[in-house]
């Protein structure tokens, strides 16, 4: 049974993450960021505070960076998912936390999510929302960074059974789980083996993702002539070099059609680090590029290969700007596909059906133009930073009212069952 909301008691929901936001970032870096500008362009939640809590960006931070990984990080890494009791928040952010006094706390990672569950054991406090990023087990993608470097199996498989703990913490021990879609819970299905059965009693709520429309500075022939494509059909990939993201599958069917077709490009976008690109003079990668409307705008298809697919930024920037869209028939990009009546098109994530929806468009200038249309007008309608901001508000405030959170100005272990209806 629903509880109305009791009036003049300001109740504050904290938003809590370990890292900086910034919209040019993926997973929960991306995600806040938006989050924060659709707050700020909604009107105020009545009886609610939301708040983020996150860390300034650090100077001369690179997302082009890949990073130091080193035997020594590695053993400490392990350790570190191993001694599960001293995962916690350090004493200053812990202090910033209590000084919060939130009704409750949303956390964005495995990691979080079990500091702040060991630091309510320790203190007190509200409910504990827990939203996962990743695209497929968040244990196995920790260890697949390793893996892909070449590091010994012994080592990486203790890796991931111990990061897979911390998984599975954050999901049975956090009450409830914001996911974008149902479509986005797909990976977790298909890689947390016992995910299904922690689903059963607990409570799980819908918030699709919404981004920042991002514009380039160059006209479409600017940005042809900035990478020689002009007479061509382009080809665009933005993403991870890796199996989840259907890098793999993006090679096979790329190189196929670069063999056939002597008027077809793929341009390629992302940080240079796992699988190794196509040697070819039509293949062209730019690395992590920091103005991606450029890349979209110069090319006369996007493709989105996933083999497994939570809900990604880089479709719904796509999709503002007005790009061509074939996705593969995998998690969030069924939701979008049904939340915008088929504006994107999908495929199954193999190699011929691939390869066909591409040749079934990329020579037809009457769809590619359709398509274009349908994609802008899809983005406006249902995924701006105030669709967002406005979405996550209510969501919100029917979590408070179904667990009566304003009734307690200080949640405790104790109460903390009490609410849980």
């Amino acid at each position: 049974m629903s509880i109305k909301i009791m009036k003049n008691i300001k109740s504050k929901h904290l938003v809590f993450y370990d890292w900086f936001i910034d919209p040019r970032a993926g997973g929960p870096t991306g995600y806040l960021a938006n989050l924060r500008m659709g707050l700020d362009r909604t009107e105020e939640l009545d009886n609610i505070d939301v708040f983020i809590e996150r860390m300034p960006k650090p100077s001369g931070y690179s997302h082009a960076a890949v990073g130091s990984h080193t035997v020594q990080e590695l053993k400490k890494l392990i350790d570190y998912y191993k001694n599960i009791d001293a995962i916690k928040l350090d004493a200053v952010k812990s202090k910033k936390i209590l000084s919060h006094n939130a009704q409750s706390i949303h956390v964005h990672t495995a990691v979080e999510a079990v500091r702040l569950i060991n630091h309510r054991k320790e203190f007190g406090g509200g409910p504990i929302f827990f939203t996962s990023h990743c695209p497929e087990s968040s244990g196995k993608e920790v260890a697949d960074v390793w893996r892909d470097r070449g590091y010994p199996s012994e080592q990486t498989n203790d890796l991931e059974n111990a990061a897979r703990v911390i998984e599975a913490i954050a999901f049975r021990y956090s009450d409830a789980w914001i996911f974008p879609s149902k479509e986005a819970m797909e990976p977790y299905y298909l890689t947390v083996p016992q995910f299904a059965e922690w689903e059963r009693d607990k409570d799980v709520r819908f918030i699709e993702t919404g981004a920042m429309e991002i514009k380039s500075s160059l006209s479409r022939e600017e940005a042809r002539n900035k990478w020689g494509l002009n007479g061509k059909r382009v080809i665009a990939f933005i993403g991870r070099h890796n199996e989840v993201k259907g890098y793999d599958l993006l090679k096979s069917v790329g190189l196929g059609l670069l063999e056939k077709h002597d008027d077809v490009i793929v341009l390629v976008g992302g940080k240079l680090d796992g699988m190794p690109p196509v040697k070819h003079e039509r293949w062209i990668e730019i690395g992590w590029y920091p103005h991606p409307a450029d890349l979209l705008n110069a090319c006369d298809l996007y493709v989105l290969p996933n083999r497994m697919t939570y809900f990604d930024l880089i479709l719904l920037e796509a999709l503002s700007v007005g790009v061509p869209i074939l996705a593969s028939n995998t998690g969030g990009n069924k939701s979008v596909y049904s939340t915008t009546n088929g504006a994107i098109e999908l495929f199954e994530p193999n190699h011929i059906a691939f390869s066909n929806a591409i040749e079934a468009v990329l020579w037809d200038d009457e769809k590619l133009l359709a398509m274009r249309n349908r994609s802008r007008e899809s983005y406006l309608q249902n995924y701006t930073p105030t669709h967002f901001g406005s979405n996550y508000k209510k969501l919100i405030k029917n979590i408070y009212i179904d667990y009566n959170i304003s009734s307690f100005s200080n949640l405790n272990k104790k109460n903390l069952l009490q609410v849980r209806k």
